[in-house]
């Protein structure tokens, strides 16, 4: 798997978003939770606040003759106005000052995790967010929002690091303690999508998206179609479903909406022979809703003879054509799913139809492109085989966690007829050495 940093490395606070740094309740006033979507940014400097913390630093005793505990919470008090501020830099030695003089304020080395956290030192955040949690749950002194904070921030300094099994570990231990914060759900199944467990991570964004429905503020996560931790699986028909399962009624919603967003919720909770039946009934109540056969195919692939499957999503590229309303990567997954099987069935002229739409909703996506290389040679067309072949390694490295690698072409006998073709050897130049046969 190529090494693939959460989302929010740029600014790293949350894999989908989410508050900022922990908050003393005496330090700034209290906020509401904030929406899970972009990137996560400190706050800007309370103006207010400042100009009083800088009159009462003007009437204050020196430091060296305030006890140790009082000190630790000066000290403490001027790292968060300055981690508020955005500057974690300066907010780092003072809040590290004020865990010497005070080892055992959970609140404290919470704040230094986020300072160091901001400043990348993943290992050393891990350390104090662990530390912080270790302490709170032996004397507790976090309030539930700052220990959220806190637990999300170890999951997330794990993360960066590209430790993916530990932190999808963190937010499942956060869960069993705090099973309704849909951010600890999510944040696990960005975590789990990384490390390419494609079912766990649908069933951990199923759970969290089903926990922001239930929230009383109203939803707060960010939508996870534009989320690039799951660009493996905004194609899969499961990943669709969950997107679709919470929608309200839609302005061009047609007879069959209600009953494909009841198969939906059961497809993505994978009830899948529920979800079928659900889906054929939306289907025969709009046979015009390429939602309903997309998602159709998408319970037949676990059920059903892969030709129904198959023939369930050609159904949905031809309803679509007519009438586009899937995403594009629902017809890439479509047009490969279909335009694969059709290729193994020999009926070449549909598999090329299929395909060739895959790759216009797709460019930039090499599975198209290689299975037409597959379909080209079959055909007996070098030229144009050698050309989607080309076309599918230069963008090999699009391929997502949770995808299927593509094969060494060298090794697929549907190839072996080129082998000896003109260009071939240049084709396979960006592989490296041919890989060893096997004993």
């Amino acid at each position: 798997m190529r090494a693939c940093a959460p989302k929010g490395a740029n600014d790293p606070r949350r894999i989908g978003s989410g508050d900022a740094a922990p908050r003393d309740p005496e330090v700034v006033p209290d906020r509401s939770e904030g929406p899970r979507g972009g990137r996560r940014t400190l706050p800007a400097t309370h103006r207010a606040g400042l100009l009083a913390l800088a009159v009462l630093a003007l009437a204050a005793p020196a430091l060296s003759q305030i006890p140790p505990r009082e000190k630790a919470h000066t000290l403490f008090r001027q790292g968060a106005m300055h981690l508020d501020a955005g500057d974690a830099g300066s907010a780092e030695p003072l809040l590290r000052q004020a865990c010497l003089l005070d080892p055992g304020n959970a609140l404290a080395l919470s704040y230094l995790g986020h300072a160091l956290l901001a400043q990348r030192r993943y290992s050393e955040a891990a350390e104090a967010f662990r530390e912080s949690l270790r302490l709170d749950r032996s004397s507790p002194g976090l309030g539930v929002k700052q220990r959220r904070q806190t637990a999300d921030g170890l999951g997330l300094s794990l993360a960066f690091q590209g430790l993916l099994k530990e932190a999808a570990d963190v937010y499942a231990s956060a869960l069993t303690e705090d099973p309704d914060y849909p951010s600890f759900s999510y944040n696990r199944a960005c975590v789990l999508a990384l490390d390419g467990r494609t079912g766990d991570a649908l069933q951990s964004l199923v759970a969290a998206l089903d926990a922001d429905a239930r929230a009383p503020g109203g939803a707060t996560l960010p939508d996870p179609s534009l989320d690039e931790d799951f660009k493996g699986l905004r194609g899969t028909p499961r990943f669709q479903a969950a997107l679709v399962m919470h929608l309200p009624p839609q302005p061009n919603d047609g007879p069959s909406s209600p009953t494909m967003r009841s198969g939906a919720a059961l497809l993505a909770r994978g009830r899948w022979k529920e979800a079928a039946a659900r889906l054929r009934e939306a289907a025969t109540l709009d046979p015009s809703d390429p939602w309903a056969w997309y998602l159709l195919g998408g319970a037949l692939l676990e059920t059903g003879p892969p030709e129904e499957a198959a023939e369930a999503f050609l159904r949905s590229l031809r309803e679509d054509l007519a009438a586009p309303r899937l995403p594009r990567e629902a017809v890439r997954y479509a047009g490969i799913r279909s335009g694969a099987w059709l290729l193994d069935q020999g009926r070449l002229e549909e598999a090329d139809l299929a395909l060739r739409r895959a790759g216009s909703a797709s460019p930039n996506h090499p599975w198209p492109h290689y299975l037409l290389a597959r379909l080209h040679a079959a055909a007996g067309r070098p030229e144009e085989a050698l050309r989607s072949l080309e076309t599918a390694l230069r963008h090999r490295e699009e391929i997502s966690p949770g995808e299927n690698l593509l094969p060494d072409p060298r090794s697929d006998p549907a190839f072996s007829s080129l082998s000896k073709a003109p260009g071939w050897a240049s084709a396979m130049e960006p592989l490296g050495p041919e890989p060893e046969p096997n004993p």
